[in-house]
This record gives structure tokens, sequence and C-alpha cells, in this order.
């Protein structure tokens, strides 16, 4: 069906998936380049402005795209960083709670070092997880 995912709800590539490249929805579904756009836009505007730079991470993610994303989150107060960050990794959890988001993240989670980005970001795969068996509120 893809290039690198048999089915969306795989939690692993079948093949290596080529780090700092635009991939196409003949590559992944479409969930997962929904996912990695987030994760940019989380990293860029919540977590670098905070924690600071993970070279790492920006070479594995889609490096090209990162200066795209507009905002002078640097010159915000710590606690606006904080409050940013915490917001963007709910809205996170909230959309992984869908099992095919779930299983992106997880796709592109694998193939990331280990590193303070990768733990956060799993971080928001348990309490995905977890609201599972949490009832939804509506």
């Amino acid at each position: 069906m893809y290039k690198y995912v048999k089915d969306k709800l795989d939690h692993s590539y079948t093949q290596t998936v080529p780090n700092g490249q635009t991939l196409s929805t003949n590559e992944i579904p479409q969930e997962e380049i929904e996912i990695r756009e987030m994760i940019e836009a989380w990293y860029v505007s919540g977590y670098r402005p905070l924690i600071g730079e993970d070279r790492v991470f920006e070479q594995y993610c889609c490096a090209q795209s990162l200066a795209s994303i507009e905002g002078d989150w640097e010159s915000r107060s710590k606690q606006q960083k904080t409050t940013r960050i915490q917001r963007l990794e709910q809205t996170l959890v909230e959309i992984c709670r869908h099992r095919v988001y779930f299983a992106a993240l997880t796709r592109f989670l694998s193939g990331l070092q280990d590193s303070s980005v990768k733990e956060r970001l799993e971080n928001v795969l348990s309490l995905a997880k977890a609201s599972w068996t949490k009832p939804k509120l509506h």
C-alpha cells in the first residue's frame, strides 16, 4: 500500500525511512504526514524555545521545513514558553487518542535516537494510550 508502511495501524516501518526528507502519501499514510507536521510545529514553537536545539532531531525530521514555521517564540517569557509546550503536548495527546495517529507517532519515534525530544513524545504516547481506557467526554 505504501512504500514504508503496510498498514496505517502498524507501529513499525517495513524498511528504513530516509532522514530529513519530505515524504509523500505514496510512501507513508496521510496521517503520518500530518503528525510529522504537528511534531515539527511542536518542536519549533514549543520545545526548542524552552529547552533548546536538538541537532539529531532536526536532522531526523524534515529540517528544511523547520525554518518555515513562523513566530517569535524565543522572545517569550519562560512561563509563556512552558504554557505553550504544555498546550501543544495536550493537543498531541488528544490527536493520538485516535489509533491511526498513535501508530503514526509510534512509527516516527521508532527511527529517532534516544533524546529528551523522544522522551517527551513517548510521554505523549503514554498519556494518549492511558486515555483509551477512560470514557471520552463530549
